[in-house]
Order: C-alpha cells, then structure tokens, then sequence
C-alpha cells in the first residue's frame, strides 16, 4: 500500500472519527447515539495514539509522537487541579 493512503487511513481518518464522535456524544439526546459517539471518539483516540507503530515513516506521526509527550504531564497536572479543587472545605 502507498505511504500516502496508508497515512490517510491509519492517521487522518481516526482524527476524523474522534471528532464526529465528539460531535454525536455532546449534541444528541438519545443515549443510544450518545454511547456510540463515545465509543467512536475512545477508539478512534487509540488509533491515533498507536498510529507511531503503524505508520512509522510518515511524517503526520510526529504529532502523535508530540501527543505521547504531552499526556503523561498533562494528566498529572489535571489531576492535581481537580484534587486541589474538590478536595473539601476550604477555610
């Protein structure tokens, strides 16, 4: 397979479906829909986040790379704000 489609189908298209999965688990009302949308953006967030070992030649990849780089940092921090602002009463 070409390096191009190969890209376009193990990179770009899961950044397509996290944010139509988004889109569907934020604006519809049905739980059904809502459940799928959150399914969809979970797993498409996988792809993407696996996509340095499927696609590895590609030059779209650094961003996923950089992602890897941010997330461990930015939960640590995330949860330290949420345990700083719901940890109890504050005199």
């Amino acid at each position: 397979m070409d390096d191009l489609t190969r890209a376009a189908l193990l990179f770009w298209l899961p950044i397509g479906f996290f944010v139509l999965g988004m889109f569907l688990s934020l604006s519809r009302k049905s739980d059904v829909v809502k459940k799928l949308g959150a399914f969809t953006s979970v797993t498409s967030l996988l792809l993407f986040l696996i996509s340095p070992l499927t696609v590895p030649e590609s030059p779209s990849t650094e961003l996923s790379q950089l992602t890897w780089y941010i997330l461990p940092i930015a939960l640590l921090l995330f949860s330290g704000l949420y345990m700083t602002s719901f940890s109890g009463n504050v005199v």
